[in-house]
């Protein structure tokens, strides 16, 4: 998807509108593979995440509420900056991910993982979907993981902890 619709530029305007954030700052920030139920405007600081549906409200619900959690105990997330009352938008901070760099990585992502674990689960007002990456995405993901020097071995456990994990709890590191 390169553009939005009519309707969902009218969503857009409104949450720019409601949020405080001027549409010129932001560029649309298309995701890729399959259509999804948000849509996201970027500027240098701060992401625009738009619901254009109820399954998109309801993931923005969740994910604003893991990130609190989060954040309350201690876990580094993007700050949820302002969000709807009925969480039908919400702006958080931009952070750039950076590049895999193989089991530095994963060793960094076991010990958020680890923090997370610690942790009692959040109690969420919706309950936490099992999202997984698309299957359109599949190559493109194992090419990443092959060029950073993530090895199967390395892979396999990290999956085998995150597995470990409850849905809820999998949920506060989605930020």
């Amino acid at each position: 998807m390169t553009s939005l619709t009519p309707a969902e530029q009218l969503m857009a305007d409104a949450a720019f509108a409601q949020s405080g954030r001027d549409a010129a700052d932001f560029v649309f920030w298309p995701k890729p593979g399959p259509p999804t139920p948000l849509r996201s405007f970027r500027s240098s600081a701060e992401v625009l995440t738009i619901a254009v549906t109820h399954s998109g409200r309801d993931r923005l619900t969740v994910e604003r509420e893991a990130r609190e959690w989060a954040q309350r105990c201690g876990i580094p997330v993007p700050t949820v900056r302002a969000a709807a009352p009925d969480d039908r938008w919400m702006v958080a901070n931009y952070v750039t991910a950076g590049t895999p760099e193989g089991s530095r990585y994963v060793l960094a992502a076991l010990d958020v993982a680890d923090q997370i674990a610690a942790q009692n689960a959040p109690s969420l007002t919706r309950p936490a979907a099992e999202w997984k990456g698309s299957r359109r995405t599949l190559v493109s993901r194992l090419l990443r993981q092959a060029r950073g020097g993530l090895s199967l071995p390395d892979l396999r456990d990290a999956k085998a902890e995150l597995t470990a994990l409850s849905d809820s709890i999998l949920m506060a590191s989605s930020g």
